[in-house]
Formats: structure tokens, sequence, C-alpha cells
């Protein structure tokens, strides 16, 4: 029993000796601000430009230390929610536009319109800024970086059916895409299973390309009823959805596994010549320069244009937790980490576009290579997605739009079915989170 008490009289002292030291570290007798922030960087030169900057900006301001919380994409909704609800929420943290509305509205960001430096706010493109404000919340983070969906093309496969590229200034229609496709496709056997494909599609959470592609026809999906948010699978809608359900089921120009591959699932069969071009984000240029094999000639497309070029975009973003206790000085470092040059170099190493008007004039954002200045162009199409500030869109998302897309495009439930997936069952999951 004495043994146990001298235990706890031991745990007790060193107890007492930690809190003396977090209460020094965080701005006390030392005078040293610490601050916490969060990442969900995830490409390696991006994760190390992280490192760099935060190293640098520690060496050039004692006073204030920034300490990298390393996240994943995955993980960070719930720990997120977590933490700002347990109180502990890291002073900043990188997410998204489409993830904020819903910590905005319970209250945990900081409002930044009031400490927003002026160079900042002239600097980032106002649709930028339109998706991270709203009336009651304010400012609740800043834009940094955003991306446009592209078709990269196996340029060899392209040169070989002697099929012209298009360009920024004249580039494809939705029915010039599938033309192409149908020029690709290849089935040397006529057993009715291609050995080669014009497109394959990486439809396993079909909902952001879907939402993206669709304002191409303004297809918005979301719209207002009596002041409250509503889905609708119309006409415009539809368009996207039913034209890639073709190339699967009718036109056979994409594999019929599209419905079940992932990101990283087309990548060999688009090294291997088995799929000619590929549709993803701008973002995954890095994975191609990344894992290419030597020699292999691949190329970026500017954006499918239907009515109009038009996609749906929210961008990437920093913010500031409303319980941090330093809110000046984690605004003192995120005008720093955002900076020209800085935002030039998160967007560049994450292979994104960045929200400043001078960061894109650096000539790394004005080259040909590795599709840089095919990227940067398909900026003036971006217009903020119809979803952002809609309460109950992430539950739509993964509970009703996800799952029912998947069966659509694995054939397995009608578009009408669609349509009841989409809006009559998501209708009642938006009633539900806007009582």
């Amino acid at each position: 029993m004495q043994r146990r008490k001298s235990m706890r009289a031991a745990i007790a002292a060193v107890t007492a000796v930690l809190l003396t030291a977090t209460a020094c570290g965080s701005g006390g007798d030392s005078g040293v601000v610490n601050l916490k922030f969060y990442s969900v960087a995830f490409q390696k030169a991006n994760v190390k430009a992280y490192k760099q900057l935060i190293n640098e900006w520690n060496e050039e301001n004692p006073k204030i230390q920034v300490e990298l919380v390393q996240g994943n994409w995955d993980a960070a909704p719930d720990y997120l929610l977590t933490s700002f609800q347990g109180g502990d929420a890291p002073d900043m943290f990188y997410y998204e536009a489409q993830g904020l509305q819903t910590f905005a509205d319970a209250g945990f960001l900081l409002d930044l319109s009031d400490q927003l430096p002026k160079e900042m706010k002239d600097d980032i493109i106002p649709s930028a800024w339109a998706s991270v404000e709203d009336k009651k919340s304010g400012t609740y983070g800043i834009p940094f970086s955003w991306e446009t969906q592209l078709f990269m093309v196996n340029k060899k496969l392209f040169d070989k059916a002697g099929i012209e590229l298009p360009t920024s200034e004249d580039p494809w229609t939705w029915e010039e895409m599938r033309a192409a496709a149908k020029k690709l496709t290849e089935d040397k056997n006529g057993d009715g299973t291609p050995e080669r494909y014009g497109v394959a599609w990486s439809l396993e959470q079909a909902t952001n390309a879907m939402l993206t592609y669709s304002m191409n026809y303004d297809g918005k999906y979301f719209y207002r009823s009596g002041g409250k948010p509503t889905v609708r699978y119309d006409a415009a809608e539809q368009q996207v959805p039913q034209q890639i359900h073709d190339m699967i089921w009718n036109e056979k120009t994409s594999p019929k596994t599209s419905a079940s591959m992932g990101a990283d699932d087309v990548l060999p069969g688009f090294y291997g010549g088995k799929y000619a071009m590929i549709s993803k984000g701008v973002w995954f240029r890095g994975s191609l320069k990344d894992s290419a094999p030597k020699g292999f000639d691949w190329q970026v497309l500017p954006p499918l244009e239907g009515d109009t070029q038009g996609q749906a975009s929210a961008p990437q973003t920093m913010s500031i937790a409303a319980e941090s206790e330093h809110p000046e000085e984690s605004m003192q470092f995120l005008s720093w980490l955002l900076n020209t040059e800085n935002m030039g170099k998160l967007a560049y190493t994450d292979w994104m576009i960045p929200t400043r008007e001078s960061s894109l004039k650096e000539p790394e954002f004005n080259t040909e290579k590795d599709g840089w200045k095919v990227a940067v162009e398909s900026g003036s199409i971006r217009e903020k997605a119809p979803y952002l500030g809609v309460n109950g869109f992430e539950e739509w998302k993964s509970k009703a739009a996800d799952p029912a897309f998947q069966q659509y495009f694995g054939n397995k439930i009608s578009d009408a079915e669609l349509k009841k997936k989409l809006a009559d069952d998501g209708n009642g999951i938006l009633e539900r989170a806007n009582r």
C-alpha cells in the first residue's frame, strides 16, 4: 500500500512538472506561443513542402512556434469533429470547402472577415472566396488551391490512331470525346470484349465527378425550395451519367469494371495500353509523374464542353478553430504560409491550381511541361459548387449518391431507379438534416 501511495505521489509530481512546462510552452513565462497545424497533405513532395515551410517559419519566429500534425483525408472528418467536440482542436487546419460548412454552422470555426490581410483578400480569385463565406458564419476559411476534371491520354495510341488532340482554344465536346473513344477501342477477335478501351473511368466513388461534370449541362443537383435545399435529378443532371452509362454498356468503349474501379486502379491498364484515356482531377498528374514507366508519353487534354465547359469546384482551405487561444498568431502564420511564393509552392507540389492571381503568374504554372499550362488555363471554367453550404450533403453523398451511382454504372439499376435513390431517398436525408 505504501509503495502504491509513493507511486501516486511520484506521478502527481511529474504531472505538475509537465503541466507547468505545458503552460510555459503555450505562452506562459517563456513568452513562446505554440500552435498546432493539422495537415491532410499526402503527395510526397507536398508533405515535404509543408515540413520545410514550417521549419523555416519556426527558425525565423522563435516566439511563435508551429507544430505540424500530419493527418489524412479519410480520417480528417472524424478527427476534426472529435477534436472540436472535445475542446482540443488544432489551432489551424488544412481541409476543403466541401466539409467546412458543418463545422462553421456548429460555431467551431473563427470568422476571419476582419483578420484577413487586404492584400490576400484582393489577390485570391473572388469565386474561391464565395466557397467559404455565408451570412451566418462570415468567412470561415482561406481557399488556397483547387482543381478541375481533365482527361489524360496515352499519346502513342492517339498518334497511332491519327487522332488530333484538342486544344484549350478548341476543346472537345462530349460527342467528340465519345467518337475518339470509339476509334481507339479495339476488339481484335470479335468476342465482344475489347482488348483496348477508349476510356477508363474510376467510378467506385463517382459522386464528386458527376456533380463536377454535370455543370457542363447546368446540372446543379442541389436547389432551394422554401429556403431549404432539395435534390433534383432531371434532364440537366441526367446528361453526364447517361452518356457514361452508354459508353460502358451500349458502345462498349469503357470497361464494365468501371463501376468498381478506384482512383489508382486504372493505372496498370493505362500504362499497359489497355485504356487510351482516363478521366481524373488535375492532381492525378502527380501520380503519373511518379509512377509512369520510362518512356510512357502522356498528355493532358482541356476540359470537355457540353452546353458550356463549366465545372463545379470546391477549393482546398485553411481555417482557424474558434477555440484557439491564439487567433492573431494563427492568422499571422497562415498569412505567411499562403503568401504568393508559398501558396505557389504548396499548389505546385500538390499538382493543384493556386487561387492567388499573383501565384498563377509564376513561371512553373506557365509551362507546357506536365500539363501545367492546360491545367491553369482551365481555371476560368470553375464555378462555386452548388452543394457547398448544403447541410446533409456529406450524408447524402455517402449513404445515397455513391452507392446509387455504383449500382447504375454497374447496370444493376435503371435510370428511373437512380433518380429515386438520388432525389426521393436523398431528399429524406436532407429533410432530416435541415429540420
